[in-house]
């Protein structure tokens, strides 16, 4: 009895540590050199920025001692990341790679020649475009998702436990006019990833508190008053479970899921209704409700106006368009497009638009289907889903850094699929 007792703790002390050696080396941290640490780094700084990371910077500014130097702080440690990640990076890139980018570096650049118009639009995007959202398909070139996903998971819960916490005990409440008429799309669309990367591992891993942490942030989301995030994340979800989850009975899966479809349907009304009186009991915008309520659910938002004013003026220029950001200007309002096929026919004409977004579907298509693990085709659905797709509702491509991830992620695993481990090191 106390040899085995012994051996009983022995074994679960040694399964304990396997279980902490698994962790560090899931969340990409076992036998990491300075340069992958700092890539490390960048990730966390990349995947907590809109969420996390500014209710963290928020929090140490209330701090005597900080305050006014935690922007400088988190910004230097996130330049010393991005300095000390250039030598990982640049072993996993391509000659291709530094064509790419120095073809959309010279084009934007040409566009202030060649669409003088535009200077206003292209001067106000120009460094968010190339220094902050070009650069994010080359950390989808060098993210290995079998080694980060486990991070990418753990930072999601993250930002979706913190911005609940923070919407229900610290938030403050919306007054009953403010509730009904206004609503925090950008927040909507900057949880959505993490919420659909909670959901995937929920699907494939089902546990208690990625149930819960799903739920809640299915009802914040609803919560945010904006109909698109929750658009994309219904799609995912259907798409999901329909299309590319396997099962091991698919009939009667499918069955299930199609009378757990008919009774949410049913119950649509009663849920909504449900949903509208736990917002306002929380402060929170029932803006989704209202317009459901009142029959706009599907309503455009004016946004129509924008779409025929932009339709009038491709007609015109079908071949070249009016270059990058010539939504903006031909708009009227400075708005862009809402819609990512819209925004390149405006900027490059019907033809090198449609050749840019066939290019871009062909790679998204075999990015996915060529993905070597569960991990990467999980995160390329997810980033279709809260990118590419959110682009035909909302946001332009400039803006998108996200979509540039993808397209890097998608590149990667068609080279892997093509050329092996080797694929990463041709530079350097």
């Amino acid at each position: 009895m106390l040899i085995s007792g012994v051996y009983k703790m022995n074994y679960a002390v040694v399964k304990n540590k396997n279980k902490r050696i698994s962790f560090v080396k899931g969340i990409g941290l076992k036998n990491e050199s300075l340069f992958g640490w700092a890539f490390f780094l960048l990730i966390v700084r990349v995947w907590t920025k809109d969420i996390l990371l500014s209710y963290v910077i928020a929090t140490f500014r209330r701090i005597p001692l900080l305050g006014g130097a935690t922007d400088i702080l988190v910004d230097f440690v996130f330049i010393l990341a991005i300095v000390f990640s250039i030598p990982y990076i640049i072993k996993r890139l391509k000659f291709n790679d530094i064509i790419f980018g120095l073809v959309i570096l010279i084009s934007y650049l040409l566009n202030y020649l060649l669409f003088p118009k535009n200077e206003g639009v292209l001067n106000d995007n120009i460094a968010i475009f190339l220094l902050k959202v070009v650069p994010f398909y080359f950390i989808g070139i060098s993210l290995r998702t079998e080694k980060y996903f486990n991070l990418l998971y753990i930072l999601s819960m993250l930002n979706i436990s913190s911005l609940i916490f923070y919407k229900l005990f610290l938030g403050t409440p919306m007054d009953s006019i403010a509730s009904q008429y206004e609503g925090d799309m950008n927040l909507a669309y900057e949880m959505l990833p993490h919420l659909c990367i909670i959901i995937y591992v929920l699907f494939n891993k089902p546990n208690i508190f990625n149930l819960v942490l799903s739920l809640g942030g299915g009802i914040l989301l609803f919560s945010l008053g904006s109909r698109g995030p929750l658009a994309c994340c219904v799609l995912f979800i259907v798409c999901y479970l329909l299309l590319f989850k396997k099962y091991k009975h698919p009939i009667i899966v499918y069955s299930i899921i199609f009378l757990m479809g008919l009774i949410f349907c049913l119950s649509f009304d009663w849920i909504m209704l449900q949903l509208n009186n736990i917002s306002m009991r929380l402060g929170l915008s029932i803006r989704i409700f209202s317009k459901y309520i009142e029959g706009d659910f599907f309503g455009s938002s004016g946004r129509e106006v924008i779409s025929e004013t932009l339709l009038v003026a491709i007609k015109e220029k079908f071949v070249f368009g009016y270059g990058i950001g010539a939504d903006r200007v031909l708009s009227g309002s400075g708005s862009y497009a809402h819609n990512i096929a819209l925004e390149f026919f405006t900027s490059f004409g019907v033809i090198w638009g449609s050749i840019f977004m066939i290019f871009l579907l062909i790679v998204l298509f075999f990015g996915f289907k060529k993905s070597s693990s569960n991990e990467k085709r999980g995160l390329i659905l997810v980033l279709i889903f809260s990118s590419f797709l959110k682009l035909f509702l909302s946001g332009s491509y400039l803006h998108e850094a996200n979509l540039f991830l993808l397209l890097g992620l998608c590149i990667q695993s068609i080279r892997l699929e093509r050329y092996g481990m080797s694929s990463y090191k041709v530079i350097g």
